[in-house]
């Protein structure tokens, strides 16, 4: 077994110890983090069921350097082990089969697609005692290959728009929910002066990605078209190509303009939207989450702040199309050699609190069924066409593709909106 000495452990242990001595409980009044000495059902809620006085490390690859959400749920862990130390350092890309070889050490490895990873070398979490019962059924059940669950999601994902609200509060414009709607807000925008939509190029070619896929999700006989790369029968996905085409011919997007934005679409594209002359920034959840942060770095924000949210695209007649999809997990090397541990931090973290944790920290949306988390209410409102929880049956790199083919259209590579169908079905069938 792995054993180490931390000292931010030692320091909590000593913390815990003066706390009792003094006849105090330490974690009173803070209520982000459980507290062991208090009966209530945040707390009940977990049971240690391993050695709590035990010195461990266990080693996470991650996709973040500095990962701020798990660090909060690794502190909350520490309340009930104390000496166990979750160390984590980021690796650009974990899903290789020779990864675990290379890096024997690793206890527990960060996903982005379960269905990419060598899953004969992991733990079949449920049976290893994780209880999923506070994250959202279809999202875990989506996440299980054969009907295991090999990586516990740590949030949602999803890809639309930053919306500036006073903006269009202030051209006396309401944010839209139809398709129709959009077009009329842009066309207004447009006609005062505003190029209304702006993102990297890159970003651009995500806008219709939730309609696709879930287009894709609900319709058997679409689906069967496009495995079979049947480009006659996949005809209902070029209409996410015709409405790519009628926002660039009406000018509602630039690429010159949008040639201006970093292609990470992050922290410069956020700072671009808090001058507060951008009405709507194509982005996911990933890149919003990075806003609120930002808020205090941006000068003009600061002078002028203004409200703003994620919105999904508009991009149904009726309503938006909701794509609920698991963003990130983390799974355990079978063969790990402090795999009870490991095994043990994510039967911890799949409670609802710190499901919420990672969520809020992060500033992506919760897997859990209760969210205690704001920011994206208004999701849960939103007016939509079509809404379809990821089941796995359209392979992720089917998104990514389609991605790509958005790209080429956008880029000017194809023409047509249906040269661009033909390319996603060409690309399909490799």
């Amino acid at each position: 077994m792995k054993r180490t000495t931390k000292l931010t452990s030692l320091i909590t242990a000593l913390l815990l110890l003066l706390s009792a001595l003094a006849g105090c409980t330490p974690t009173d009044n803070n209520t982000d983090k459980p507290n062991p000495g208090k009966d209530n059902a945040e707390n009940t809620a977990f049971v240690p069921r391993l050695d709590t006085e035990a010195t461990v490390t266990v080693d996470v690859a991650s996709f973040f350097g500095n990962f701020e959400a798990l660090d909060q749920v690794i502190n909350h862990f520490n309340e009930f082990y104390p000496n166990v130390t979750i160390d984590y350092a980021s690796y650009n890309d974990t899903s290789s089969e020779d990864f675990l070889a290379n890096n024997p050490l690793i206890d527990i490895v960060m996903t982005s697609n379960v269905r990419g990873y060598y899953t004969d070398n992991l733990v079949d979490l449920i049976s290893a005692g994780v209880d999923t019962g506070a994250a959202m059924e279809k999202v875990i059940e989506g996440n299980k290959i054969e009907g295991v669950l090999y990586s516990l999601p740590m949030s949602l994902a999803a890809c639309g728009m930053a919306v500036n609200k006073t903006l269009l509060e202030k051209e006396g414009l309401s944010v839209p929910t139809t398709w129709q709607e959009f077009l009329t807000v842009l066309e207004a925008l447009k006609g005062k002066g505003y190029t209304p939509v702006q993102g990297p190029d890159s970003a651009v070619s995500k806008l219709f990605y939730q309609m696709g896929m879930a287009i894709l999700d609900s319709d058997t006989e679409l689906l069967a078209a496009v495995n079979s790369a049947d480009e006659a029968g996949a005809a209902a996905l070029k209409v996410i190509y015709e409405r790519i085409d009628t926002l660039r011919n009406a000018g509602y997007f630039s690429s010159e303009i949008n040639a201006e934005y970093p292609e990470n679409n992050y922290d410069g594209a956020i700072l671009k939207f808090f001058e507060g002359d951008v009405p709507f920034w194509v982005c996911d959840t990933e890149n919003f989450s990075g806003t609120k942060k930002r808020e205090s770095k941006s000068e003009a924000f600061k002078e002028n702040p203004f409200s703003y949210e994620f919105i999904y695209t508009p991009s149904g007649d009726n309503g938006a199309h909701e794509y609920i999809e698991p963003w990130y997990g983390f799974a355990v090397n079978k063969n790990s050699d402090v795999k009870d541990y490991a095994v043990e931090f994510l039967r911890f973290m799949a409670r609802q609190d710190e499901l919420n944790t990672m969520a809020s920290v992060k500033g992506v949306p919760s897997v859990a069924k209760v969210s205690s988390g704001t920011r994206y209410d208004n999701l849960a409102g939103a007016k939509t066409e079509l809404s379809v929880t990821f089941t796995g049956k359209v392979p992720a790199w089917y998104g990514t593709i389609l991605k790509n083919s958005m790209r080429e259209f956008i880029a000017g590579d194809v023409a047509t909106a249906g040269e661009a169908l033909r390319s996603f079905i060409e690309k399909i069938k490799g």
